[in-house]
Parts: C-alpha cells; sequence; structure tokens
C-alpha cells in the first residue's frame, strides 16, 4: 500500500540524511571510519523512525534485539 511504502521513503529519507549530516561534520577522515559511522547512524535513524511508525518488521527486530540484551545482562 502507498501509505507503507511513504512511511519507508521517509525513514529511508531522514537516516539517509542524518548520515550525510554526519559526513559533512566528519570532514575528509580515512573512508573505513567514516562509513562504520553514517551507516550506523542511518540505520539507527531508519530503525527508529520505521518503529515510531509502527513498521511490523522494524518491531520485530528492534524487540529481537531488546531481548538479547536482556539476555546478555543476566
Amino acid at each position: 500500500p502507498i501509505p507503507y511504502l511513504l512511511k519507508l521513503w521517509f525513514a529511508a529519507f531522514l537516516g539517509a540524511a542524518a548520515g550525510w549530516g554526519c559526513k559533512l561534520m566528519l570532514g575528509p577522515r580515512h573512508p573505513i571510519p567514516v562509513a562504520t559511522v553514517v551507516l550506523g547512524i542511518y540505520g539507527t535513524c531508519y530503525f527508529a523512525v520505521t518503529f515510531a511508525f509502527g513498521i511490523p518488521e522494524a518491531r520485530n527486530v528492534i524487540g529481537r534485539v531488546l531481548r538479547i540484551v536482556k539476555s546478555l545482562k543476566r
């Protein structure tokens, strides 16, 4: 459905904007650490926005991550 796709594209756009802004702030550095930081920010932003929109796949992934973190704390 169109609203579902719009939510995913909006999340991707926000994640890309956040990653691009971070890349600009980091300046010229070695590409591997920059890519690690930028992609981490993109992914975190994307999953946060899709989770907030109630996208089921994002809720499943974040739920699994939280369960793994809880099991590691024991």
